[in-house]
């Protein structure tokens, strides 16, 4: 009698998504991942990330595992600083090669940061791969690794041309939750502002409304990021403020919700979010960001109507600005909804079915789109 195999147990489809160093890079990733296991419940996605302390407290919120992998950024470092980056690059390619040989991902996904760097590299050689490119201008590592990498998917349409055939857009991938929430918050007290400045905080920024505050008819909620938190809370109390003042906002969606006016930083993925709420906000850009990025992301929102941008520079004006569109209820509802008219509810569902295609082996060219 001949004995009766059980066959083995299809293995999950598994797809790492390299992405590192803040929540630009990390909430992205995190909405295309949550896409793709609402279209296939046989996904397993591991975050691949450098192991700063935000990075970990983010992915581990969202529940995925993370592994991390030592390399450090080359851009905007002292030449020193450099060379000891440089010589991390070849051991971080050959640690990304032989965890890729030990899961044996179907697809690598490059969400941004240096981390994304030699892992898209090393996957290149035998695995597809997507990079995600979330500004207008594209990041050093994205100008590297495209010639390496299967497609590249650009938040914004401009950025497509610059790729050939590799280029495509589908917008800017948003945590569905966002697309949720109402233009106009629900008033229950006094005009509401939320100061956000990114996963890390805002120096420049945090400055700025301590100078204005404490400002009139308006209760604020502020977001100091953690190394800046009791420096700031202390500055508030001392000034008679009573804002509300945080390290960091997980629930940032009810924080939007609560708001009728946002100021904010202009990182691409903030920016994507503002859009996908619909809500009216002051841009502040990052004056030392690489490639000026968060200006030129900042103006491409300004140009549709859809944000009045403030630069550092002009910080001081701040609180002008702030009262200025309290008191013009009319030109708020239009700046939302010039934001949620630049935004696609179906970014993070389109660059999943295109992860999906590149699984297959699909034929996947032409920068017209998904």
């Amino acid at each position: 009698m001949t004995a009766r195999t059980t066959p083995d147990a299809p293995r999950p489809t598994t797809v790492l998504i390299a992405a590192g160093g803040t929540g630009g890079h990390l909430f992205p990733a995190i909405a295309v991942a949550e896409a793709m296991k609402r279209a296939s419940g046989d996904v397993r996605i591991t975050f691949v990330g450098t192991g700063r302390e935000v990075e970990r407290q983010i992915i581990d919120r969202a529940g995925y595992p993370l592994i991390e992998l030592l390399t450090k950024p080359l851009k905007g470092k002292s030449l020193l600083y450099k060379a000891g980056s440089l010589a991390l690059i070849l051991p971080a390619i050959i640690s990304s090669m032989l965890l890729i040989r030990r899961l044996r991902p179907a697809l690598v996904i490059g969400a941004g940061g240096y981390v994304s760097g030699p892992f898209v590299l090393a996957a290149s050689f035998t695995t597809p791969t997507l990079i995600l490119e979330v500004n207008l201008k594209p990041g050093l590592t994205t100008r590297w690794l495209a010639p390496f990498a299967g497609c590249v998917a650009c938040s914004f349409k401009e950025s497509t041309a610059l790729f050939g055939k590799k280029g495509f857009h589908a917008g800017h991938p948003v945590r569905s939750e966002f697309f949720s929430l109402p233009h106009i918050a629900k008033r229950t007290g006094a005009f509401t502002v939320l100061v956000i400045g990114g996963s890390q905080g805002s120096r420049a920024l945090n400055r700025a409304i301590l100078d204005a505050a404490p400002m009139r008819d308006i209760h604020l909620i502020h977001q100091t990021g953690q190394a800046q938190y009791v420096e700031v809370r202390d500055a508030h109390v001392g000034k008679g403020s009573d804002a509300e003042i945080v390290p960091f906002i997980d629930k940032m969606a009810d924080a939007f919700a609560a708001a009728d006016l946002i100021v904010s930083r202009a990182g691409a993925s903030t920016i994507s979010e503002i859009a996908a709420a619909g809500k009216p906000a002051i841009l502040v850009p990052f004056a030392a960001a690489t490639d000026n990025h968060q200006e030129l992301n900042a103006r491409a929102m300004e140009r549709c109507g859809a944000a009045v941008v403030v630069t550092e520079r002009d910080a001081g004006s701040l609180a002008a600005r702030i009262d200025e569109l309290r008191r013009d209820p009319g030109r708020l509802v239009a700046i939302g909804v010039a934001a949620r008219g630049m935004a696609n509810p179906r970014a993070a569902e389109e660059i999943a079915d295109l992860s999906f295609r590149l699984i297959r082996g699909d034929r996947v060219t032409g920068a017209a789109g998904v």
